[in-house]
């Protein structure tokens, strides 16, 4: 089961649009630190998964600022609930530190069933002078990859999809490596909805702190992940979905996270926003 860390790469989650009064990334948006905490259920299963009910917790905590760099801190908690009434608990942890200028991401990850350590792995990647991004997977064994041309890290992502939408463009394509899978890159095909003005978005809401979102314009967003090996070519499914209302102060709403077989609903519980780290 895929953890969900794009949750952060679609949800996906910080971005605010330029402030000329502040530094801006690479592509003019600028990035707010923040935590989020979302409660999650389950929203739909296949029969034949003989899933009957998910209970847990979503939460990240993002830091730092573009000129410097970005530390991102996640960890989802959930029970799964089957037809036999068995339970069991999964535990996924992972910190992040990724470059400001978006040329070097390191990964730790940690995996838990039942509280037992189930895996356990660290990524480093970077981009070199000409353009390469070459990689290393630590766990049982040490693994050497290079990415396709053109990959981008996860607050790369959100930055080009922030901008796309605040430029009224419908649709991104982009390869993203978020190093929580090992090597394994994905093609993320977003359509993004017209821009929403009006305060429903946010009153919809019922999140502790959701009140600092009233009157901010959203995007409703849907991204497709496709396995990069593979492409669009997987009968045109994705390997998974996340649907996420996009405020352009970089908050994600409510969201619905579609693995296939199952679909989990992840809403905004709790949203604290924090200072910006330092920037010259």
């Amino acid at each position: 089961m895929r953890p969900g860390f794009v949750i952060l790469s679609a949800i996906t989650i910080i971005l605010l649009a330029a402030d000329p009064s502040f530094a801006v990334g690479p592509v003019g948006v600028r990035l707010q630190p923040h935590v989020a905490v979302y409660d999650l259920s389950l929203r739909r299963s296949q029969q034949r998964m003989g899933l009957v009910g998910v209970n847990g917790r979503l939460a990240i905590e993002i830091s730092g600022s573009e000129c410097e760099d970005w530390t991102v801190s996640f960890r989802m908690v959930s029970q799964f609930i089957s037809d036999d009434q068995s339970v069991r608990v999964l535990d996924t942890q992972s910190s992040t530190w990724e470059a400001g200028d978006g040329k070097s991401l390191n990964v730790s990850q940690r995996h838990f069933v039942d509280s037992a350590l189930d895996t356990e792995s660290k990524v480093t990647a970077s981009t070199d002078a000409g353009g390469r991004t070459h990689g290393v997977v630590k766990n049982q064994q040490v693994q050497e990859f290079e990415l396709a041309p053109g990959t981008i890290f996860p607050v790369m992502h959100l930055q080009r999809l922030i901008e796309t939408a605040e430029r009224g463009e419908l649709r991104d394509k982009s390869s993203v490596f978020d190093g929580t899978e090992g090597s394994k890159s994905y093609v993320a095909i977003t359509l993004i909805g017209g821009e929403r003005k009006e305060n429903g978005p946010a009153d919809a809401l019922k999140a502790e702190g959701s009140e600092s979102l009233s009157g901010v314009k959203a995007w409703p967003a849907m991204i497709s992940y496709y396995d990069q090996t593979i492409g669009e070519n997987n009968d045109g499914l994705p390997t998974y979905e996340v649907s996420v209302e996009m405020f352009d102060n970089g908050v994600s709403g409510n969201m619905v996270i579609d693995y296939g077989d199952y679909a989990l609903e992840a809403r905004l519980a709790k949203l604290q926003l924090k200072p910006y780290g330092k920037c010259d």
